[in-house]
């Protein structure tokens, strides 16, 4: 038996070997598959061995995967697409891989011209289709993002949404880099203010969804669409057009998703202060828990209690609270919100001798969390209005001190940039409009790819423009921003 298969898998071989000294294409697509494949397992060495992840590991593995795209890309050269087509797309692919390795190292060390230089090269030389055609737009444009040629970028934005259209995968799937592009690109625009070109992505994105959801209704590109016309209407302050389309998300048994229900409910609550919608929807939400779902279950009772805490009725309030704190203490133990709602519920009751109590409890016992930093200047304000200024000043101190522990404590964490940023908003109160600006874009330079180092760098433009006549900085910021806003980073796929 055991001599049996191993006949078989000589003559296996053989017969490989054959093919390929009668395909000359075949063996270089052989050869080709081989290159890949050790480059693969030298960049995987290096994920499972942190320790030897240094610069010249680095370049070796660039230079492995540049190799397999040489190589790649010279053989394509010399294959004829029509005698042979299956070795041709073959190559064409492994190129397309080796390049998209390569992309993502060279984005890793910011060089992004680079990134450019090989998603041109791999859209010049290789005849892609589908998806990994797609793919390389999509990288190349956002490259350029990368690169600060926001322009170019835009052009590359534009013909792949013109022409893959619709965004699907041949199996049906949707590409999402490709779907969520029109409203990313109106997001770019909106979040450094440039206001005329948001409104005109703006209606574009919203003409893409329509047409989409028009085209191809009842389907996944259809309830995808729903779902990114409410996020658009959302940040454009367009509360009853947001509803209306979250309730045709639907989930698999075509009910309104809960998720879209629950967003729908807080929209009625925080926006559009239509309170009793707010608390049906939570109610029918509640009744509707079960099973694993009920992990859900503190946080939408706590809404419910925002809501009371909105119609004014205290009490109702102060019970739903009380309850989470015997029913679900580590859900309160957790949550920075509950505590500054029961301090929040005495001061609007004028019984602020329990509200300053409640307060400084929140202060001691939830110190880095966002409700406690923002406290420490809410409290310093009340006390300045009462007239107990040397309490206000100590307390001012006390939230400088915490906040510059925090940060050097919780280097590289949420709790710094929060810190950074509440440093900078003590700054801005002492009308210290160079060092709060500079401490807006450390936010941003220290947490370049996230919501509040954008929200930060925006600030500081501000600033720079508005009170330190800066007009050269306040641009240069607003330039990093759209460089940065963009879906490329370590994990991206190619």
């Amino acid at each position: 038996m055991h001599y049996v298969k191993a006949l078989w898998i000589l003559t296996v071989i053989a017969l490989t070997i054959t093919s390929c000294a009668d395909n000359p294409a075949m063996k270089a697509r052989y050869e080709a598959e081989k290159m890949f494949f050790e480059a693969e397992r030298l960049a995987q060495s290096a994920q499972v061995r942190p320790d030897i992840n240094n610069a010249g590991l680095l370049e070796e593995i660039r230079g492995s995967y540049g190799r397999v795209a040489d190589f790649c890309f010279e053989t394509l050269d010399r294959v004829d697409p029509a005698v042979h087509p299956l070795e041709y797309d073959e190559l064409a692919i492994l190129a397309f891989k080796a390049s998209g390795r390569l992309t993502q190292l060279f984005y890793l060390g910011q060089q992004f011209d680079t990134c450019v230089s090989i998603c041109d090269r791999l859209l010049a030389q290789t005849n892609l289709r589908g998806t990994p055609l797609i793919s390389a737009y999509l990288s190349l444009g956002r490259s350029l993002q990368a690169a600060g040629r926001w322009d170019s970028a835009m052009a590359v934005y534009d013909h792949a949404i013109e022409t893959f259209y619709p965004p699907l995968e041949p199996n049906g799937k949707i590409m999402t880099g490709l779907f969520n592009l029109p409203a990313q690109i109106f997001q770019i625009h909106a979040r450094v203010g440039d206001t005329i070109a948001a409104a005109m992505q703006l209606d574009r994105a919203v003409y893409y969804y329509r047409d989409l959801i028009k085209e191809y209704p009842e389907s996944r590109l259809a309830n995808a669409s729903h779902a990114s016309l409410a996020v658009l209407y959302e940040q454009t302050g367009q509360w009853q057009r947001t509803i209306e389309e979250l309730a045709q998300v639907v989930d698999s048994a075509g009910n309104t998703a809960l998720p879209a229900r629950e967003k729908a409910a807080d929209l009625y609550a925080n926006k559009l202060k239509r309170y009793d919608r707010a608390l049906a929807g939570y109610d029918s939400l509640i009744a509707s828990v079960s099973g694993a779902d009920t992990v859900n279950l503190p946080g939408l009772e706590f809404k419910t209690a925002i809501v009371f805490i909105e119609k004014k009725e205290y009490g109702r309030a102060r019970d739903i609270l009380n309850r989470l704190k015997d029913d679900f203490p580590r859900y309160f133990a957790g949550n920075a919100m509950a505590q500054y709602s029961v301090a929040r519920i005495f001061e609007l009751q004028n019984n602020w001798e329990r509200a300053e109590t409640e307060y400084r409890y929140l202060l001691e016992n939830y110190e880095e969390s966002n409700e406690a930093m923002s406290t420490y200047l809410y409290l310093a304000g009340r006390l300045e209005e009462q007239g107990r200024r040397l309490e206000a000043q100590r307390l001012e101190e006390e939230a400088e001190a915490l906040y510059k522990r925090i940060a050097a404590d919780r280097a590289g964490s949420f709790a710094e940039a929060n810190a950074l940023s509440y440093q900078a908003e003590l700054l801005r109160r002492q009308e210290d409009w160079p060092q709060a600006a500079a401490k807006l874009a450390e936010v941003f330079s220290k947490f370049p790819y996230s919501e509040i180092g954008y929200r930060s760098a925006v600030a500081a433009a501000a600033i720079y423009r508005d009170e330190l006549n800066d007009s050269r900085r306040s641009d240069s910021l607003v330039t990093e921003v759209k460089k940065k806003l963009t879906a490329v980073d370590a994990n991206a796929e190619f």
